[in-house]
């Protein structure tokens, strides 16, 4: 499946359709071999049924998706409005659905396969050669929403199998948690997946790529049928049926901290750790794709599931370590909580390498609160020369990497009192060892600066976050705030005021006024392009006339999120590559064994390997498979780029590019009129602008004008303070700035869809 819609496809069971009533057709008996030890006995009675698989309702399924907010990205949302009607015809005429139902012969078990075909595959492929990637991903959902739709169907055609055999299910068993992946493999082989054309590779997939299995336990109760999946017992987290049961006290007992916390069955680890104030890493907020919360598990009882075996060694599984977000709550546990070494994170511009020798007092200090990273850096007020700095991780990514998760977890999670004292601790911790570290006493620091997204002064200021996280999007405040240090901090020594800078809107926060100002943009005749490459794309183009703004949700791909195997720009992190004599040569940042693939390296790898002709221009992995392998960790487990991977990427340079194109035909330019793109953030610091024009980014006239500029939002705090004309200069850039909403122009889905080729 596809990376680019894989997020929204899992919670596609709640979103179909009821199936039409069960027609019994070309049934027939069978005696089969033996099956898996573990589940199945001796000879099998086989039904296969073709009829009664209806094809999914247009208004009922994208009722539900719009309902359940499933869909990433309206444009994904709208290709499926639109070519559904043409799916239905394409497909209902060639594509020949089909389950085989086994039941044991001693009754304990029932194995199920169902599948749409090899023509739906056929279909797909035809889809793909139009060359209309969103097309051909819509057409994907479409066929999982059949497919979800059948196993609607048979359950119904299961209910009355098992009445007539006067047997119940006991309870649903799930291929990868509760039985090992290999065991499909199993399953196909002895119950004949054949005799419906369905077979399982040397991974254990089954082909055609639209089929699954299900497995049942049977039991002699004939008026219990427990055959939907049980989502208590469940470790994924985009589960949408996911319903309350009868659940129980248990007790978390958290060996290594002394602590000792209330839970209940079904309840996901990671939530209930995060809501008794432990503090544990999570920067995908708990989907089970970064694979950072992990504890070790000392006595009681969870399962290993397939997240698990993706980020833990076997050893690591044989000692207990599990993924915090994939144990589901059962029963009494003792855990510890490993302690995890903060890698420093790379994100302060280049000019900071050395240390400056020590100018004197007064001092200011400039903060820039990324959703990410925090940076903080100390200077002469005088002469404006910065002699320290210091970054950290914001620990608020436990509740997730992107500014829409934790937003989610303010409002919807009731964690904003917890998430506004989170930030407070860490600015206080930073700001003391900046000070300590430097010999600077309180009364020598006579002013802070602070640059931040509006999510982010939200949070800190304790604003409500609950219009920020629907439509229309109303921010609470965007003017410039000063706030006392002892108001905003109580904890600190020092005695000075805050400013918090401006922002533009809701979307184009402080920070990108601070990189504005930092790049002198209000100050030029020149035509400039600004870009920070974060997860919310924000731009801004023109000059001391006018700027024209913009954001868009380009996803955390670029900051080493939401990926594979992806990590910040840390030591160890895989920053950029190249084919030397027809091998893969990788740069890890500090020259460290490599551990993951931050964003530059990321997209580096995509543009090498597309120029190579390993990825063609739909951003399809040629002759690879599903995944590519860039190296080794030091424990031995591959590094992989994943087709997934490679989405996510088309995703947000599709989005940049499109917003770009957008700005320049609302400020009436051509590429070639624009004098000099600037990339800021930790990202744009190790970009190669080759890399950039390869995969499209930008247009090809501007890359030869690309500048990296590193953290623009703290040169831009840093300038608040120290530019007399600050003040100023900031409302005149707010002024003289039109925000181009991206969603709301009617061009911008098809300029979207266009750019995700390479």
């Amino acid at each position: 499946m596809d990376g680019a819609i894989g997020r929204g496809v899992g919670f596609l069971v709640s979103c179909l359709c009821i199936a039409k009533k069960y027609v019994a057709a070309d049934v027939h008996y069978g005696k089969i071999g033996r099956m898996s030890e573990l589940i199945f006995d001796k000879n099998y009675e086989c039904i296969i049924v073709d009829k009664g698989f209806g094809l999914p309702i247009r208004s009922d399924y994208l009722s539900q998706l719009r309902a359940n907010n499933q869909m990433t990205s309206a444009v994904l949302l709208e290709t499926l409005e639109k070519y559904f009607d043409r799916f239905c015809k394409m497909f209902g005429q060639c594509v020949k659905p089909k389950a085989l139902i086994a039941f044991g012969s001693e009754k304990k078990h029932c194995a199920v396969i169902i599948t749409l075909g090899e023509e739906a595959d056929v279909g797909l492929s035809a889809l793909k050669k139009e060359d209309d990637l969103l097309q051909s991903l819509a057409g994907s959902v479409f066929l999982d929403a059949w497919l979800y739709s059948m196993e609607r169907h048979v359950m119904q055609v299961l209910r009355e199998l098992c009445e007539q055999r006067k047997v119940g299910v006991a309870r649903r068993l799930e291929i990868g948690n509760e039985l090992p992946l290999e065991e499909q493999s199993d399953i196909c082989k002895q119950i004949s997946g054949s005799q419906i054309g369905v077979s399982c590779n040397d991974a254990h997939i089954l082909t055609p790529s639209k089929s699954m299995t299900l497995v049942f336990e049977l039991t002699s109760d004939a008026g219990c049928f427990e055959a939907e999946h049980d989502c208590t017992s469940c470790n994924s987290l985009n589960c949408p049926t996911r319903r309350e049961r009868m659940k129980k006290a248990v007790t978390i007992l958290v060996e290594n901290m002394g602590k000792k916390i209330a839970s209940e069955t079904g309840e996901q680890l990671l939530s209930v750790l995060k809501r008794n104030g432990i503090a544990i890493t999570a920067s995908c907020g708990g989907s089970g794709t970064c694979g950072l919360c992990k504890i070790q598990i000392i006595s009681g009882e969870s399962d290993i599931t397939m997240e698990d075996r993706r980020h833990l060694s076997e050893d690591e599984l044989a000692a207990g370590m599990r993924l915090a977000c994939t144990v589901r709550v059962t029963g009494n546990l003792r855990i510890r909580i490993p302690k995890l070494r903060e890698r420093k994170i790379q994100a302060v511009a280049e000019e900071h390498a050395q240390q400056n020798e020590k100018p004197a007092p007064p001092y200011g200090i400039a903060i820039d609160i990324g959703t990410t990273t925090l940076a903080a850096e100390i200077f002469s007020l005088q002469e404006g020369d910065v002699f320290a700095h210091m970054t950290a991780t914001n620990p608020q990514r436990i509740h997730g990497a992107d500014v829409l998760t934790r937003i989610q977890a303010a409002v919807d999670g009731g964690q904003q009192a917890v998430l506004e004292t989170l930030i407070k601790e860490a600015l206080n911790r930073l700001i003391d060892e900046l000070c300590s570290t430097n010999e600077i006493t309180p009364d020598e620091v006579k002013g802070i600066a602070i640059g931040a997204n509006v999510t982010m002064v939200h949070l800190l200021m304790g604003y409500s976050c609950e219009s920020l996280g629907k439509s229309p999007f109303t921010p609470v405040n965007t003017d410039r705030i000063e706030i006392s240090v002892k108001k905003l901090l109580p904890k600190t020594e020092l005695d000075c005021q805050v400013m918090i800078l401006p922002a533009i809107s809701t979307f184009v926060g402080g920070d990108i006024v601070a990189g504005i100002l930092a790049q002198n943009m209000d100050r030029s005749d020149e035509l400039t392009l600004f870009i920070d490459a974060g997860t919310n794309g924000e731009m801004a183009l023109g000059n001391r006339e006018r700027l024209f703004v913009a954001s868009t949700a380009a996803g955390p791909a670029f900051e080493g999120c939401g990926i594979c195997c992806g990590v910040p720009s840390v030591p160890g992190a895989i920053s950029g590559c190249s084919f030397v004599n027809q091998s893969l040569r990788i740069q890890t940042i500090d020259n460290r064994v490599p551990i993951g693939i931050c964003g530059s390296g990321l997209l580096d790898l995509v543009s090498i390997l597309h120029k190579n002709g390993q990825i063609d221009d739909t951003g399809r992995l040629v002759g690879a498979g599903e995944e590519y392998q860039v190296a080794k960790r030091a424990d031995g487990k591959p590094i992989v780029l994943t087709q997934a991977d490679i989405r996510q990427l088309q995703l947000a340079k599709a989005a940049i590019r499109a917003g770009i194109e957008l700005l320049m035909e609302k400020a009436q330019v051509r590429a070639d009129d624009i004098a000099r793109v600037y990339i800021a953030g930790g990202f744009g610091a190790g970009m190669c602008p080759e890399s950039i024009a390869e995969i499209g980014m930008l247009p090809s006239e501007c890359a030869a004008q690309m500048v990296s500029v590193g953290n623009t939002s703290i040169k831009g705090a840093r300038l608040a303070l120290i530019d007399p004309d600050a003040f100023g200069r900031m409302e005149r850039v707010r002024s003289i700035s039109e925000e181009i909403v991206l969603a709301q122009d009617p061009t911008f889905n098809e300029r979207f869809v266009k750019e995700m080729n390479f």
